[in-house]
């Protein structure tokens, strides 16, 4: 989940049923996930000026030997309408290397970013 708070874009994670170790979440170019390595979602995105690399612009979350992620980053420059028709990678471990057309790689999840809209 994300939502914008003042400057801040927040980004939430929560996994279930996670290996223990680090998961990277890498935000990307295109708002596409459909093939299981996640190649169709583009190359890694930050926006411009951003103060770390894509790949690298959402902090390494760690899931414990419950096999939980819980993660709340907080990120400048960036804003809701960037991630439109964008796509949010996660990769087991800390490699980010972008997925490459049918080469089985360390992404275990891909979801495109929709507003959401309020039902009251």
């Amino acid at each position: 989940r994300v939502r914008e708070s003042g400057d801040l874009l927040l980004v939430m994670v929560d996994l279930a049923g996670a290996s223990p170790g680090p998961y990277r979440i890498g935000l990307h170019a295109t708002g596409n996930c459909t093939s299981p390595n996640g190649f169709p979602a583009g190359a890694p995105w930050s926006p411009p000026g951003a103060s770390a690399p894509p790949g690298r612009l959402v902090p390494e979350a760690y899931a414990g030997t419950d096999g939980n992620v819980n993660l709340v980053a907080r990120i400048r420059g960036v804003r809701m309408g960037d991630l439109e028709k964008r796509s949010v990678l996660v990769f087991q471990g800390d490699d980010t290397t972008p997925p490459r057309p049918d080469v089985p790689n360390n992404v275990v999840a891909c979801g495109t970013f929709t507003r959401s809209t309020s039902l009251f």
